[in-house]
């Protein structure tokens, strides 16, 4: 059955007969018995971080060929090294965002923005192989995000959001308003304090001739640049709430309350009361860093009881917690939890001194001033401080560390000096242009690759695939982690696939490209294999796909060849057949291989 939504294929079993030599009409025996002789060598024991490397380098010099082929062909299936992906992935991202400041200074935006971009993706991309999740949205700010905070990754916040913010503001200034809106409302999602994504925001609005949306942002803006405000705001702010619970071991109070029979997703809730008991508390006036916890029961009505609290040193601190759960109506709870659950709530007060940032980059950099007032150390508070978003600060730090270097780094920090200068500038603009009238807003202009993707899409459903792989193929070209290009083009080769399936080998050539792009919906899982399943009769085994791979690799059908080689490792983690897969994608992965492979028949 034609399927025309996104689809999903993990890796999946399918294909079981004894032979399909003679469907197929593949390998002469020569080329069998070469290809065998060469699957008794003991192939490296993990070459997937040598691939990671290439891909991270790829991304680095902003090549898109060897990202497609990295995403086409799924090379990092299998990524394990969490420490080092991550140390990688945040290098890469400091490396990229130098270098698109670099282009911006050039007044090369479209390419500053594209290779934001690419790292964005590749980093998300990373963080679903290694989370094993491919169920995620698409080449969104969110997406992005969804793969930034994922744990095992550890990237850091400051570069990370500061990279974000900046290439939303590029997108700005390509007028590409709507995805700049959406990228910068991301950005305060998670840093509800950096000023410059408001100002940034407002413009952007102001620009779309949305004046009176724009103004608020702005005040917004005005407020938090405000040094008193900022410190009003951060002892009278909640920062972020830390909720110690388990939905199925349920931290205890002094109560007697009852288990969940099993894991109940509790997570939305959560976030619901969150907010309610944000929106009550008012911390005292102080000077004073406090943590209380408060513990306490809900009812599945939402009453709350048995409450108290620990940690601080100061009365004050803990009552006024107690005093916001109090004050705070909670809503029930979900029909499927327990009747009562017991929680522990997090609330911190933090207080913001004068050059206080509340960014450990910062204050670690001022503690190493404080021992040595070096022209590196200045340079480092001033990244710090670009990095969240305070340019005066990063601009005063780097004319500090310009007058006291006489070394090889001169020209870098005035470079960045320029940086700075230009994003000031910049700001003044920004404000100038909001005492103005807004422009009537023009029709809203769109990514190209997203209009190749629904032209793409728009060619799917009707059935033409020849045009719909063009469009896709082209969207791909330009933005390779495109997700929803690559989930529809894996569409397309699926539906094709079914409607070829009267002609084994060619619909054995979509299933396995189908299967390989991975797309999102698990019907089209069954309903790939079901109907590689129709082609050979019999059972999968290890034995099967080995020799369907052999055969398909001496046909030089490198996206069957991986495909059967990976499954048969899923049923018999055999070393043998670890060389021919890593030659094949060796070959892939060279420089002189063309992915046009994956888009043509190569029968």
């Amino acid at each position: 059955m034609n399927k025309k939504l996104l689809l999903s294929t993990s890796f999946f079993f399918c294909l079981s007969a004894t032979t399909f030599a003679s469907s197929l009409a593949i390998a002469s025996g020569t080329a069998a018995a070469s290809l065998a002789a060469a699957t008794t060598v003991s192939a490296p024991v993990d070459p997937v971080q040598k691939y990671f490397n290439q891909a991270v380098e790829a991304a680095l010099i902003g090549d898109k060929a060897t990202l497609r082929k990295v995403y086409d062909y799924d090379i990092l299936d299998g990524i394990t090294y969490r420490d080092t992906t991550a140390k990688a992935l945040n290098d890469l991202m400091k490396k990229v965002h130098q270098e698109a400041k670099a282009l911006y200074r050039k007044g090369e935006i479209a390419k500053a923005a594209d290779r934001l971009e690419s790292t964005f993706d590749f980093t998300a991309y990373v963080a679903d192989k290694l989370d094993h999740d491919v169920n995620t949205p698409d080449r969104t700010p969110e997406y992005w995000l969804a793969g930034w905070k994922l744990p095992a990754l550890k990237m850091d916040r400051g570069v990370y959001i500061s990279a974000l913010n900046d290439y939303g503001m590029y997108l700005q200034k390509l007028d590409q308003d709507a995805e700049a809106m959406r990228v910068l409302a991301a950005v305060i999602s998670v840093e509800p304090q950096r000023e410059i994504a408001y100002l940034n925001l407002a413009d952007t609005l102001w620009h779309m001739g949305r004046k009176d949306d724009a103004l608020p942002y702005f005040q917004k803006y005005n407020e938090i640049r405000s040094e008193e405000n900022k410190e009003a705001a951060k002892l009278h702010r909640p920062t972020e709430a830390v909720l110690h619970v388990s939905c199925v071991a349920c931290p205890k109070t002094n109560s007697q309350v009852a288990e969940p029979k099993g894991r109940i997703d509790l997570a939305n809730y959560f976030l619901g009361i969150e907010k309610v008991i944000r929106a009550n508390w008012h911390p005292p006036r102080g000077d004073k860093t406090e943590i209380v916890v408060v513990q306490f029961d809900v009812s599945s009505n939402g009453k709350v009881s048995n409450v108290s609290a620990s940690k601080a040193s100061d009365e004050t601190y803990k009552q006024a917690a107690i005093q916001a759960l109090k004050n705070s109506r909670l809503p029930p709870l979900p029909t499927d939890a327990p009747t009562s659950i017991s929680l522990n709530f997090t609330f911190a007060y933090n207080i913001l001194n004068k050059f206080d940032k509340e960014d450990l980059a910062v204050k670690q950099w001022m503690a190493k001033l404080a021992q040595k007032r070096s022209a590196e150390n200045h340079a480092g508070l001033a990244e710090a401080y670009d990095d969240d978003g305070d340019f005066i600060r990063a601009r005063e730090q780097l004319l500090l560390a310009i007058s006291k270097e006489r070394g090889p780094q001169l020209k870098h920090y005035e470079d960045l000096l320029r940086d700075e200068e230009m994003q000031i500038a910049e700001i003044k603009r920004q404000i100038a242009d909001l005492g103005k009238e807004a422009p009537k807003a023009g029709k809203p202009m769109g990514m190209p690759q997203a209009a190749l993707n629904n032209q793409g899409a728009t060619a799917l459903n009707s059935g033409d695939y020849a045009l719909a792989i063009q469009k896709l193929t082209q969207a791909l070209n330009m933005d390779p982690g495109y997700k929803m290009a690559r989930n529809n083009l894996g569409m397309v080769f699926n539906n094709r696939g079914i409607k070829e399936k009267t002609n084994k080998v060619k619909a054995l050539l979509d299933f396995h490209r189908a299967q390989l792009l991975r797309t999102d919906d698990t019907a089209s899982e069954r309903n790939i294999s079901t109907s590689i399943k129709t082609i050979i009769k019999g059972r999968d085994s290890y034995s099967l796909r080995k020799e369907l791979a052999d055969g398909l690799a001496a046909r030089h059908d490198d996206v069957g060849a991986i495909c059967e080689y990976r499954r048969a490792l899923e049923i018999k983690d055999d070393p043998k057949i670890r060389e021919p897969l890593q030659a094949i994608t060796d070959r892939v992965m060279g420089s002189t291989y063309s992915d046009n492979a994956f888009v043509t028949d190569p029968w």
